[in-house]
């Protein structure tokens, strides 16, 4: 889900929690997306099945970077995307995470 923010919201967190969903949820997360960034997903996350996906060939992230979201951005998987497609795939197929990428 692209501009996961608001689906981290606090009080929608607790309503998720409150319903105990009967399907696993997938979390896939870019380490250096300055969109949405870890800290703020950090608390909902690790309830859940979580892929992290790195590239050194963006900028480090920290609370002062820019927002980009945009194309490009590790808040879209810039130069990941297939690596993120296949790992959802199988993690759909298999209920295994992937073990690096």
């Amino acid at each position: 889900m692209s501009g996961a923010g608001d689906a981290f919201r606090p009080e929608w967190i607790g309503a998720l929690d409150a319903l105990k969903p009967k399907v696993p949820v997938l979390v896939v997360y870019h380490r250096r997306d300055s969109c949405l960034q870890y800290a703020d997903i950090e608390e909902a996350a690790r309830w859940h099945a979580l892929i992290i996906v790195d590239d050194p060939n963006l900028p480090r992230v920290n609370r002062n970077s820019r927002r980009d979201c945009g194309p490009g951005s590790g808040h879209q998987f810039a130069g990941k995307e297939k690596w993120v497609y296949q790992a959802v795939a199988d993690w759909i197929k298999t209920g295994k995470l992937p073990a690096t990428n």
